[in-house]
């Protein structure tokens, strides 16, 4: 399968304009640290994974760092914006906002 990155651009477009249609301008970091799996074990299934301890404030201060041009961007980035978009999700899904 084949993914266009055009088609992702337009999915997530959509769906924060969703959220910012629901009155959803903004998550609280309630927790911080979260489990991870290491990306090069992430996707083979016939392995045990080790886990990790990841940090969603250190994810989104590094992303801050990024629009402050004071470090380049690196994959690493897009799954630090992947972990801040899973909170998202989870906080959402806790609260009392819709979403639709």
């Amino acid at each position: 399968m084949e993914i266009k990155l055009k088609e992702l651009e337009v999915m997530f477009a959509y769906l924060f304009k969703r959220a910012h249609a629901c009155n959803i301008d903004h998550i609280n970091l309630d927790h911080d640290f979260y489990w991870n799996i290491g990306s090069d074990e992430r996707l083979d299934l016939t392995k045990d994974s080790s886990i990790m301890v990841g940090s969603l404030r250190d994810d989104f201060q590094s992303l801050q760092l990024l629009l402050e041009r004071k470090h380049a961007a690196s994959v690493i980035d897009l799954e630090r914006f992947g972990n801040l978009l899973i909170y998202m999700s989870e906080s959402i899904l806790k609260s009392e906002q819709i979403f639709y």
